[in-house]
């Protein structure tokens, strides 16, 4: 098995590999992603605000990663690393939120009240960048972040209840049992034709949940879900995260507006806010709109075909009974 460190997909797996030597590999690539862009989002986030996406971006990977082999990893260390990297990610969710407001308010609003506005989201940016900093710091001392990762890379094992059963356990049959409650879970967040932002919210982290698992469990499964349920999985999280976008940035306005004094800043961020809600609205019933009966099924019988036979040799294929996807909501 080789490792691609900073790519999403989980390396050259196979079906046939021991748990263990996958989980190794994974937390040694995701762990490295979260390595790399945590000093350059410290240090050269001015330079590329895509260093801090990217940081986000792979510590929500690497926790995954620690939830998905939790089974073959020692408590005290897991629990180390989830609030460090709990730490990482919320001070990257706020900067790339301001970095994200300030490009597009930059865009839209060049008068004198939108340049008061956008000094303001500068000013919530450093302070967000500050938080990076820090955590940077404070990890990179006595180099405790990479002897920690080292040390919980030298302690993947079967453990626990089901040590034995982990032991015999390959990659493929073992995929199987991880990917089908994730699958199950997403199809019964499906929003209805009335969701609400609570709704698509769940749904949104229902379909991170599923995408990220299907990053790492790709190479126990044929082609198709890389090439043919990813790509919906993925296009879904996009539009989520359109709306997310407007939704954060109402979030942020109004946060403005009650701090906010001046009559004349406060009618033009009485504006930008009632903007911002009616794109969320817009983006929220065109979404709703889309998630036609006939897609949601599709994708639930592709799911269901794809789980359906576990991966190893013909004399141990066989339907696996229980499965049984659910689907709610925008699929009715």
């Amino acid at each position: 098995m080789t490792t691609t460190p900073m790519g999403k997909w989980n390396g050259n797996t196979s079906p046939e590999d021991p748990v263990a030597d996958v989980a190794r590999q994974t937390l040694q690539t995701r762990l490295a992603a979260v390595r790399h862009y945590l000093p350059l989002a410290a240090e050269k986030a001015s330079e590329d605000v895509e260093h801090v996406h990217q940081l986000r971006v792979f510590s929500r990977r690497a926790t995954a990663s620690l939830r998905l082999y939790a089974d073959l990893l020692p408590g005290g260390l897991v629990k180390w690393l989830e609030k460090q990297l709990r730490r990482i990610r919320h001070a990257a969710n706020d900067a790339r939120d301001y970095d994200v407001l300030a490009q597009r308010w930059a865009e839209e609003h060049a008068d004198a009240s939108g340049e008061r506005l956008l000094e303001h989201v500068r000013e919530r940016r450093a302070e967000g960048q500050q938080r990076i900093v820090a955590i940077h710091e404070r990890l990179q001392r006595d180099h405790c972040f990479e002897r920690r990762i080292a040390k919980l890379l030298r302690r993947v094992r079967p453990r626990g209840k089901n040590k034995s059963r982990l032991k015999a356990a390959r990659f493929g049959d073992w995929a199987h049992t991880q990917l089908r409650p994730l699958v199950e879970k997403f199809f019964l967040a499906v929003p209805a034709n009335g969701a609400d932002r609570a709704d698509l919210h769940q749904f949104r982290i229902r379909g991170k949940d599923l995408r990220y698992a299907m990053e790492l469990l790709s190479g126990a499964f044929p082609p198709e879900l890389r090439l043919k349920l990813y790509p919906i999985i993925e296009t879904l999280q996009d539009k989520l995260g359109e709306i997310n976008d407007h939704a954060t940035a109402a979030v942020r306005l109004r946060e403005r507006l009650d701090e906010e004094d001046d009559p004349e800043a406060r009618n033009h961020l009485r504006l930008l806010l009632e903007k911002e809600t009616n794109r969320f609205e817009q983006a929220r019933c065109t979404f709703l709109a889309g998630g036609t009966a006939r897609q949601w099924e599709a994708l639930r019988v592709g799911f269901e075909a794809l789980l359906a036979v576990p991966t190893r040799g013909k004399r141990h294929r066989r339907r696996d009974k229980g499965l049984s996807i659910a689907v709610r909501g925008g699929a009715r």
